[in-house]
């Protein structure tokens, strides 16, 4: 039995691979080629106006910027180590406070000033930085107590106040002591039966260590509670989520990050019925861990009137010596259609030094879209645009990220230093900028995603390449490439890749049900049976090598087999059209002869 339709050998395997590309790259993000140079200029920032000597003190001046840019650390039972919400407080640590805010080190706030403008800002402002900086130099006086402000009322647990739901595990996740990072999923059913609006999710860590950092990913059709059952422990491990996040959100966290709300009309529609996917990073602390998170959901009346679409700069190819203080990268891409750029997302692990990024207007004008001097991995965070920004068709956006691996980091974590690569390790080094673009009209929208779509199958296959040339016997990075070049229609390059894939690590599934793919839809279904087979045995939870066993069994006549095979792939994606059409023939076939 054949496919639904007669396509040529390269469009059905390019087919039958699209859903698996899609969950698959998840992790992997978008590299370009673009050699760039960053503008040295930012708009300008004003100078601060000194008060009269001995005018200010804490009660009328200090304490109001206080209240709002520290206390929310600085007080009992959060994050920092002591209060700051009195005169009292800071009588010990006029020398320590100077040193910290003048240093930009505090609050902790990343992006430069001058270089964007973002919504909830810690910042200091330069009037802020100012008068402490002068009131600690003139001794910190306290002034009159009757011009003390109230204390603020501060959330207790979540920041956006009750959600209407709220998921998490059954139980803790116990994380031990030593050994490599562990990359867990987390299936959370959501008490919920019919469709609702979503206009934020927040995500509360319960546990200062061990989160390295989490996905949020809506599984509709419950594709993940299948592979879920095949793992004996809870959850189930890989990087590979039949669930994704919801369209052009940043539905993630990481340390430091606030939780983000959608503006109005932008607002995300939670189907009844569906599964949280919490898929969690947790590196080892050298203590147990009991990694117990919760997930909030807030919903919204109003529907959405336009939908999000996430723009990705990155590189996949970070290799970075041993002692090498200032390693740089760039990327940057050309819009294909007008747009606006909504919020601001980098993301990098603990060698990151600086990151830049701006737009090139058509006309060669220079708009910043961020700056950071001090990258500090544990206060990493989405930044969000007080105004959005209007970018014209052909502004061209770049990124520029700077790396210290050297011992003047005192983040990096392997002393002496080591040869660093991109990798999922948090040891290891990432390199991604993403950006919450908001497209004028549906067509200008669907235009974008397409052309994100053909830049990541060309970015896709350079990352495998830059991987193999820093390890050429880099397996999973060669049955990856030859993934791609499958999806290309270059069928006799793509078996190359596999073979010697297959040969470095046998335990890998992806050769063997690559392979099994192309002699199958070159209809040798006797000698794609046994490469099929091995696949099943290898990774259970394919839905992809079910699929095609289940029309390789039907070709040989196996239809009990076959019709198994489909109800098993479409138990772990439901969502694969290919299947759908192949399990439908197959039952009017058994159908039409009595079976």
């Amino acid at each position: 039995m054949k496919q639904g339709n007669a396509s040529p050998l390269w469009q059905g395997i390019f087919l039958s691979l699209c859903t698996l590309a899609v969950a698959a790259t998840a992790w992997w993000v978008l590299r370009g080629r673009h050699a760039v140079t960053v503008p040295p200029t930012a708009a300008a920032v004003p100078t601060y106006q000194a008060r009269p000597p001995g005018t200010l003190t804490f009660s009328k001046d200090i304490a109001p910027m206080v209240f709002e840019r520290c206390a929310p650390c600085h007080r009992e039972g959060q994050a920092a180590p002591f209060s700051l919400l009195q005169a009292g407080d800071f009588a010990q640590r006029l020398k320590q406070m100077a040193e910290v805010v003048e240093s930009d080190f505090m609050p902790p706030w990343m992006p430069e000033p001058g270089f964007g403008t973002f919504q909830h800002a810690r910042r200091l402002s330069v009037t802020e930085k100012g008068m402490l900086l002068q009131w600690v130099k003139e001794g910190g006086k306290e002034g009159d107590a009757r011009d003390l402000p109230a204390l603020p009322s501060w959330p207790k647990g979540w920041q956006l106040g009750t959600p209407d739901i709220v998921v998490g595990l059954s139980k803790p996740y116990d994380l031990a002591p030593e050994g490599a990072d562990v990359y867990r999923n987390f299936v959370l059913p959501l008490p919920l039966k019919t469709n609702r609006y979503v206009r934020a999710m927040e995500f509360l860590s319960g546990s200062t260590r061990g989160i390295h950092h989490a996905f949020m990913d809506v599984d509709p059709l419950h594709a993940s509670r299948a592979i879920d059952a095949l793992d004996e422990e809870p959850g189930f491990g890989g990087l590979t989520v039949p669930a994704d996040m919801p369209e052009g959100q940043f539905s993630s966290w990481q340390p430091g990050r606030r939780p983000s709300v959608s503006p109005p009309g932008l607002s995300w529609v939670l189907p009844g019925g569906s599964d949280l996917v919490l898929e969690l990073h947790m590196n080892r602390t050298g203590r147990r861990e009991l990694i117990n998170p919760q997930v909030g959901i807030y919903f919204t009346d109003e529907a959405p009137t336009n939908s999000c679409h996430k723009i990705g700069l990155a590189s996949l190819g970070l290799d970075i010596p041993a002692g090498e203080a200032d390693y740089r990268v760039r990327d940057s891409y050309v819009l294909p259609v007008d747009l606006q750029v909504l919020a601001i997302l980098p993301h990098a692990h603990y060698l990151a030094k600086t990151v830049k990024a701006f737009a090139t207007l058509p006309d060669g004008r220079i708009e910043w879209l961020i700056y950071i001097k001090n990258w500090d991995f544990n206060w990493q965070s989405e930044y969000r645009y007080e105004t959005p920004l209007l970018l014209p068709r052909g502004t061209r956006v770049s990124m520029e990220f700077s790396y210290d691996n050297s011992t003047n980091n005192v983040h990096n974590p392997s002393i002496p230093p080591k040869r660093v690569l991109y990798g999922l390790q948090s040891t290891d080094e990432m390199c991604e900028l993403w950006l919450q673009t908001l497209a004028g009209t549906p067509g200008e929208l669907a235009l974008l995603k397409q052309d994100s779509q053909n830049r990541l199958r060309q970015i896709f296959m350079a990352g495998a390449r830059d991987r193999m040339k820093s390890n050429p016997k880099d397996a999973a990075s060669l049955a990856k490439l030859g993934t791609y070049l499958m999806a290309e229609g270059k069928i006799e390059e793509s078996w190359g890749y596999f073979t010697n894939a297959m040969a470095l690590n046998p335990s890998l599934d992806e050769p063997y049900v690559s392979m099994g793919e192309i002699l199958r839809l070159k209809g040798e279904a006797v000698k794609a049976l046994p490469l099929l087979e091995k696949a099943r045995q290898l990774n259970p939870a394919n839905s992809r090598t079910h699929g095609n066993l289940a029309f390789v069994f039907a070709e040989l006549g196996r239809l009990a087999e076959s019709e198994a095979a489909f109800r098993k792939c479409l138990e772990f994606n439901p969502a694969d059209v290919v299947a759908k059409e192949g399990y439908e023939e197959l039952k009017r076939g058994m159908k039409q002869r009595g079976l």
